[in-house]
């Protein structure tokens, strides 16, 4: 089957004495799985914040600061991002959000429309025994790409959020799964005074 197709048929033919008899049967692929552990996401606010990008597993640092600039290596990088975490100081909540969240305090050349939901009803040890028809059985219920919101605020830890990736993104059209596993203040060297952290794990689909 040819790689980004995710529907066949396939015929199959059979000859006996008796003549040749065939037979047509749907061949549906599920596209495999990739699992990011222990990805670090720090902020500082809705303005300077980390983000993360599902097709290759990278955080990416301050992306007012870093990447906001025009020009192609930058854009080269928003056209990855996929999942962003921010602090809500107004309201003191996590958010996890795509980049064309209206709440955002900086501007983009590319925003993709990545579409999150929360999934009260998977389990951790559902997350942890994921396989790649697993995961599209516990998410395609939900239809995240046009059931989903730009963000999901107040997250916590044990929190389970489903995504699905923009499809005009790089990383078209892949669903995954983020566990929240800490929420913190904390230091880190990119951002003065306190900060706050998301450590979690993500699950995505990959490209065949």
């Amino acid at each position: 089957i040819p790689e980004g197709i995710n529907q066949a048929k396939v015929t199959f033919s059979v000859i006996d004495d008796m003549g040749k008899v065939s037979a047509e049967v749907d061949v549906h692929v599920v596209a495999p799985i990739k699992n990011y552990s222990g990805r670090e996401l720090f902020a500082k606010n809705n303005i300077f914040n980390d983000a993360f990008a599902s097709i290759d597993g990278i955080v990416y640092p301050d992306i007012k600061s870093n990447y906001s600039t025009v020009n192609s290596d930058n854009v080269a990088v928003q056209e990855k991002i996929d999942i962003l975490f921010y602090y809500d100081r107004n309201n003191n909540v996590s958010v996890i959000s795509s980049l064309d969240d209206s709440r955002l305090g900086f501007d983009l050349n590319i925003k993709n429309a990545t579409r999150f939901v929360k999934m009260d009803d998977i389990t951790e040890e559902d997350f942890m025994s994921l396989t790649p028809a697993s995961l599209v059985a516990l998410t395609q219920e939900v239809s995240i790409i046009y059931k989903g919101s730009s963000q999901v605020r107040g997250i916590r830890v044990g929190d389970i959020v489903g995504f699905s990736t923009d499809i005009n993104a790089i990383h078209s059209f892949k669903t995954g799964l983020i566990k929240v596993n800490g929420l913190h203040p904390t230091n880190v060297d990119h951002y003065e005074g306190t900060a706050y952290v998301m450590e979690c794990d993500i699950v995505t689909q990959v490209d065949q």
